[in-house]
């Protein structure tokens, strides 16, 4: 095979993979938001981010309810860790969503 026909099935592959794909954009104004706030929202997309990884890494995970997902993994260079989902997880009865960081933070100003 030569180097134009490498090249040419590789451009149709990749057409083919994209037929598939369902652009989406969101395009929001959003302004004079609390630190809290900005870090949620920065939380959230980053685990909307390895939930969609996590789904269609295997898609026999599409099939499960993702509100019953409560951690993902995340690849980080050449190996596989575990993420628990704060935000977008299972969730728990009577406890509001928190960053992790924020739980410790709670503590040490209580005591």
């Amino acid at each position: 095979m030569t180097k134009a026909e490498r090249i040419k099935s590789a451009i149709q592959e990749t057409r083919e993979r994209r037929a598939n794909l369902r652009p989406a954009v969101f395009e929001l104004k959003l302004q004079n938001l609390s630190r809290k706030k900005e870090e949620l929202l920065s939380r959230a997309f980053l685990e909307a981010k390895w939930l969609y990884n996590w789904l269609v890494s295997d898609l026999g995970r599409l099939n499960l309810p993702a509100n019953k997902v409560d951690a993902v993994e995340v690849k980080v260079g050449d190996s596989f860790e575990e993420r628990r989902l704060v935000l977008f997880g299972a969730p728990t009865p009577n406890e509001p969503p928190r960053l992790p960081d924020q739980a410790g933070n709670r503590r040490q100003a209580q005591g």
